[in-house]
């Protein structure tokens, strides 16, 4: 979860910018499909003991992700952020981690 730091970091930077929003949306989706693809995958094939990975896993991220892209284009197009935009943002982070703990 906190391996997408720089990510953050460098969406953050480009939002200034010309076609940030889209970089950004880009980066940060490139990013999360690379951990849930190729790491997972490595980690199994790699492992000397059997791992079992369910497939809400990566229903669970991939729904997220698409939850978080609808409110940053809805948030985009309505041309606002504010502290409670960033609230939301960051309950749907907090949702994730509980439901990653639960």
């Amino acid at each position: 979860m906190a391996n997408g730091a720089g990510d953050v970091i460098t969406a953050l930077v480009a939002s200034g910018t010309a076609g940030g929003i889209s970089y950004n949306i880009g980066s940060l989706y490139g990013a999360g499909l690379f951990c849930m693809s190729i790491v997972i995958a490595s980690t199994i094939n790699t492992s000397p003991n059997p791992i079992e990975l369910h497939k809400s896993a990566i229903y669970r991220d991939v729904g997220l992700y698409i939850a978080a892209t609808v409110l940053t284009l809805i948030f985009a197009a309505m041309e606002i952020l504010t502290i409670l935009t960033s609230l939301l943002f960051l309950c749907l982070y907090v949702l994730l981690v509980v439901i990653v703990l639960v």
